[in-house]
């Protein structure tokens, strides 16, 4: 061996050490960074013919457990839909109203109910059939109120799964132009 190629193995030596040391440092500036994969720097020989001529830097990776990454994303998507529903459920009870508000939809109907019983307890005095009657409409008008809210919560829900498959379709179509492209 030359003294050349010695130096010229040290050389690279050197330099993928250098390469490592660069890596090691920002594992360490970007330890407490939240979602940062620590990346390591994967070596390999370098020959010229049938010689060794050193080493080089073949590949810098990221150092993930790929089982801890799939509990996480599941984890994550869990804690989105349960998040999702539990919205929901607050719109729905807003709608509902809270019990002894006057304007919840279980306080109209036990009123429409008792509105019904006195009724029916004397059904010649115009009055009480007057409470009844306004009393349904006020129910009703509840009812209807609410099956619009629903409605409403519905389409919402309906166009946020849309917008969120349209965006799970493009980011897989430019998943699949890089994959196209380092193909290359």
């Amino acid at each position: 061996m030359s003294l050349s190629t010695a130096l010229s193995n040290a050389l690279s030596g050197l330099n993928a050490s250098s390469v490592q040391a660069e890596v090691i440092a920002n594992n360490v500036a970007n330890a407490q960074t939240a979602n940062y994969t620590r990346r390591t720097a994967e070596l390999g020989a370098t020959t010229l013919g049938a010689q060794g001529d050193g080493v080089r830097v073949t590949n810098i990776a990221l150092a993930e457990n790929t089982a801890a990454v799939g509990s996480r994303r599941t984890a994550d998507a869990e804690l989105g839909a349960g998040q999702v529903a539990l919205d929901g459920l607050a719109q729905v009870g807003a709608a509902l109203g809270t019990p002894g508000s006057g304007t919840a939809l279980a306080g109209l109907a036990a009123d429409f109910e008792l509105a019904l019983a006195a009724a029916a307890n004397d059904p010649a005095a115009d009055t009480r059939l007057t409470v009844a009657v306004d009393a349904a409409g006020d129910y009703a008008a509840a009812i209807v109120t609410l099956s619009g809210d629903i409605q409403a919560q519905r389409a919402d829900a309906d166009a946020g799964i849309a917008r969120q498959v349209d965006l799970v379709n493009r980011n897989l179509e430019r998943i699949e132009d890089l994959n196209t492209e380092m193909l290359r």
